[in-house]
């Protein structure tokens, strides 16, 4: 029988605490590839110990999640993890340049494992022009760099690119667990996740006066002050089938205008847009955030306005125009589909098998 790989696919900047790797999240387009490959996953803790391992069961699968004290440097993480399993891939999460991650650990255990027949995978976590880019991402002992979009090749030469490998979207989703349910639409607009400049502030705005349109903020941090009739604020949820009830239970996301300019508006692209999508929502988003987006396409499955009147306008056309919003709806869960898990797991079977 032949010996499967091992890939160790790390992240080298401490978890939120209690976050669960490879659920039904955006790093879940992994855990499929157990049956295929020795994978193990990386990630700090809070407690006493300097190691430990997590062994989860998921989908009668069993696999390990490695963990460090939080206050551990990675060196003497990753020293430890080889003392008795010494992986053929490390897949980074983040960059592999000298100024990437936290302390550019990427590139301190590139420098120092290279040689030794191990390949290495740098995956797309931050950038936005040819200076962050390229200070992120070019490493000439790197074997592969996952980016989640066309357009951040461009900001490499020629010869570097044949090592750029690009994933089938910008984020995956199991589009097979999101999906549109038949349940009561008790709010017309929603946006998930914590109060911190993501655009929160903008929908507050926006809405407050809009008495018949129904907002649901969903996550920690908002103040008290915001709730008002048609405002709802609800702490966050970590059951992944209480948030599928909760896309199902709105009508649109609303991405709103974030307080602060982002240096990388990309940012955006986080992954309630790809479970939104999925369950059928269309999207209410501003163009300067969305520039070049493979998920949300103007017109189609969402609108990308230019002022928070054009906002409002859109947001009530949804509202009022139910053939528009069907088909625009139908195009949202398309597009979820496009993103489905299966496509990520394939990629990676297909990249890591041929390093």
């Amino acid at each position: 029988m032949k010996n499967k790989k091992k890939i160790f696919s790390g992240v080298f900047y401490p978890l939120q605490k209690g976050e669960i790797l490879y659920g039904k999240d955006h790093y879940n387009n992994k855990i499929g590839l157990l049956n295929d490959f020795d994978l193990k996953a990386f990630c700090y803790n809070s407690d006493g110990n300097k190691f430990d391992i997590l062994r989860r069961e998921e989908n009668n699968k069993s696999y390990q999640v490695l963990r460090f004290n939080e206050k551990t440097n990675d060196e003497y993480a990753i020293e430890n993890l080889f003392k008795f399993w010494k992986p053929d891939i490390i897949n980074f999460h983040g960059g592999v340049g000298k100024t990437s991650g936290q302390k550019g650990t990427s590139y301190e255990v590139i420098e120092k494992y290279k040689g030794q027949g191990i390949k290495f995978c740098g995956e797309y976590g931050g950038g936005y022009n040819l200076e962050t880019m390229r200070s992120n991402y070019y490493n000439e002992d790197a074997d592969a760099i996952i980016m989640n979009h066309n357009k951040w090749a461009d900001f490499f030469p020629e010869e570097y690119r044949k090592r750029i490998y690009i994933t089938p979207k910008q984020q995956s989703v199991d589009s097979e667990f999101f999906i549109p349910m038949d349940i009561d639409k008790k709010y017309d607009i929603l946006f998930i996740g914590r109060n911190q400049n993501k655009g929160q502030t903008s929908l507050y705005n926006m809405f407050k006066n809009e008495k018949d349109i129904k907002l649901l903020l969903k996550g920690n941090g908002y103040p008290e002050s915001w709730k008002q009739e048609n405002i709802f604020i609800e702490p966050a949820e970590y059951n992944h089938e209480k948030i599928r009830e909760v896309y199902n239970s709105a009508k649109i996301l609303a991405m709103g205008r974030p307080e602060i300019i982002m240096e990388n508006p990309y940012a955006l692209h986080m992954r309630i847009i790809t479970e939104a999508i999925s369950v059928g929502l269309p999207v209410v988003g501003f163009k300067q955030n969305f520039v070049g987006s493979n998920l949300l396409y103007n017109n189609h499955n969402a609108f990308l306005v230019e002022s928070e009147i054009e906002f409002i306008e859109k947001v009530r056309l949804l509202l009022s125009d139910k053939k528009l919003y069907e088909e625009m709806s139908y195009n949202s869960r398309q597009i979820g589909i496009e993103c489905n898990i299966s496509k990520f797991m394939q990629f990676y079977r297909e990249l890591w098998n041929s390093l």
